[in-house]
């Protein structure tokens, strides 16, 4: 038996898997973005 935890988050738990994996999907987006952007800078300080 899953827990009710729709008062907490706001969120039922027959869809807590779908929500767990669309955060964790945007957070690679994220990581992968801050990753680019931290290869651009170290990129672009090793010119000078």
């Amino acid at each position: 038996m899953t827990p009710n935890l729709t008062a907490f988050t706001g969120v039922d738990s027959q869809n807590l898997l779908d929500v767990m994996v669309s955060v964790q999907f945007i957070l690679a987006i994220g990581v992968n973005f801050l990753i680019k952007q931290a290869k651009k800078r170290s990129a672009h300080a090793n010119r000078f």
